[in-house]
């Protein structure tokens, strides 16, 4: 098993879901210290229809991929068939969903999944969100042309999963696209490259904070490092998230865009219909793929 561990920090908009918003947009992170095998889940997205509407279709992915992923039972089935399964149920609880009269957000999601463990990165991506790795001084984009093509389909949300090995000090950054439409390529990278991902979070909500689309930036930094590297590094006190973007209330500060714990999923009845009996009804499991990590 590979001594890699990650730090992680988030970069979030500040939570509202009145239907006066034309977007929604959230990160996602949850760390399986139980069953570390299995690694970390990573979801960035954002939804182009009313908040409400975006964050049922955000519970929806969320809740899916996490359940088929860490809850249900693969014996000892290596981790990419495993993501392979539950990104493939997560296109079946959206067609189905789509099927239940909720087709608004069909052609307007933008969204990264990942997971990380043993030092392996699997990610997929639709729409226009992105994954980037810094390494070596270089950047890559490792959702470039993972999504699937063609007309919008629920079915194809998500298409072809990139999957690589990670080395020590790389830096993977998931995004949703106003990220990239406000700060310059070379900006990004230089702030990514000189500081952790705590500082770097910090520094890119002091550069978007008034910018009018911070409502629509959702973004997770994190850096694969080991357990001696990470002691031996003096760490000042920084925040692991970062909220940006306007509030409708002032009550509403004090609300925190927080998706549904994986925790118990297993045992939630999902109000979105039944996902689980007949999602070998399709045969649209993405390919994996060698990224050039």
């Amino acid at each position: 098993m590979s001594d890699l561990i990650t730090r992680t920090a988030k970069l979030q908009p500040r939570a509202r879901r009145t239907k006066a918003m034309p977007s929604f947009a959230t990160t996602y992170l949850f760390e399986a210290d139980d069953n570390p095998e299995l690694g970390n889940l990573y979801i960035v997205l954002e939804v182009l229809v009313n908040a409400k509407q975006g964050q049922d279709v955000a519970d929806l992915i969320i809740e899916t991929v996490g359940q088929y992923y860490y809850n249900e039972e693969h014996g000892h089935e290596e981790l990419l068939p495993r993501f392979e399964k539950a990104i493939k149920a997560a296109n079946v609880a959206l067609s189905d969903f789509t099927d239940k009269g909720h087709g608004g957000w069909v052609g307007r999601l933008s969204a990264v999944i990942a997971i990380i463990a043993k030092g392996e990165l699997h990610v997929t991506g639709s729409g226009s969100a992105e994954a980037h790795i810094y390494r070596a001084n270089r950047v890559s984009h490792i959702t470039d042309g993972i999504q699937a093509g063609g007309p919008h389909r629920p079915i194809n949300t998500f298409g072809n999963i990139a999957s690589g090995k990670l080395q020590e000090k790389d830096r993977i950054l998931l995004a949703t696209p106003a990220l990239f439409h406000q700060i310059p390529t070379n900006d990004l990278k230089s702030i990514i490259e000189d500081s952790t991902p705590n500082s770097a979070i910090t520094k890119l909500s002091e550069l978007i904070a008034n910018d009018e689309d911070a409502d629509r930036i959702a973004a997770i930094l994190t850096e694969a490092t080991t357990a001696n590297a990470l002691a031996m590094k003096s760490r000042p006190s920084e925040p692991d998230e970062i909220q940006i973007g306007q509030t409708d209330k002032p009550l509403d500060i004090a609300r925190a865009a927080a998706a549904p714990a994986i925790a118990g999923v297993v045992n939630k009845t999902k109000e979105f219909g039944s996902i689980a009996a007949n999602h070998t009804k399709t045969n649209l499991i993405p390919k994996a793929r060698s990224s050039a990590l």
